[in-house]
């Protein structure tokens, strides 16, 4: 019997308003912002560089780059010796909050699934508490029993560890939950490598999911389906 779902964050509950590059061109202005420079072409080119590394890194490990870690290198290679600070990681949140949208019906339906069903996030993020706020902004954080993020735990989906750390969270076992997310890999793989039942946002590929869905409507029918 399902009794928990634990919720990806990026593409499934949410969506960016803007293509990949102008987020984080715009996430580059305002860290490098928060040090009183204006960040030229040459700049954004050495940020998008620095994300691209870490990303290779976080996909070959399995293990989370903290937000900290990034902004430290972008801050080195624009000569800047001062520490991380608030005002850096604000700006590093700034994209996530403000250019960021939740997916339609998305949270009619959490209203709904709430009052039957655990609800966890979890989600690859660099920085947990843009997370937490983004959530309390649009009315939904109360919903959650749990929101875990790869800075949380050190590990990335589909690592086995994330998805056992959200569960234990929210008290249950692999076969009383479900996983919903967009990723085959990182969700639908991580989560069934565990014993849990998924379900994908989006077209599945591999047949790896329980089930599959293009809306938040399709979900609570599906999730009695597969119970």
């Amino acid at each position: 019997m399902i009794k928990g779902i634990l919720i990806d964050f990026w593409n499934t509950l949410y969506v960016q308003i803007v293509d990949e590059r102008s987020y984080q061109i715009e996430r580059a202005r305002r860290v490098a912002r928060a040090s009183g420079i204006e960040a030229d072409e040459n700049a954004l080119r050495i940020f998008l560089e620095i994300r691209s590394k870490m990303d290779y890194r976080r996909s070959t490990e399995l293990r989370e780059v903290p937000a900290e870690v990034e902004i430290r290198e972008f801050l080195n290679a624009l000569g800047v010796k001062e520490e991380v600070s608030e005002k850096h990681l604000e700006g590093y949140s700034w994209p996530f909050i403000n250019l960021t949208v939740m997916r339609c019906h998305a949270k009619s339906v959490l209203e709904s699934l709430s009052r039957k069903y655990l609800l966890g996030i979890v989600s690859n993020c660099t920085y947990s508490p843009m997370i937490v706020e983004k959530l309390r902004r649009d009315g939904i954080l109360p919903l959650f029993r749990a929101v875990l993020t790869s800075q949380d735990i050190g590990w990335i989906k589909p690592d086995r560890r994330i998805f056992l750390a959200a569960l234990g969270q929210i008290g249950l076992r692999p076969e009383e939950a479900v996983m919903v997310g967009d990723s085959e890999k990182e969700d639908i793989e991580g989560a069934k490598a565990i014993g849990m039942k998924a379900i994908l946002f989006g077209e599945s590929r591999s047949g790896m999911a329980d089930a599959a869905v293009k809306s938040w409507r399709e979900i609570p029918a599906v999730l009695e389906m597969i119970s």
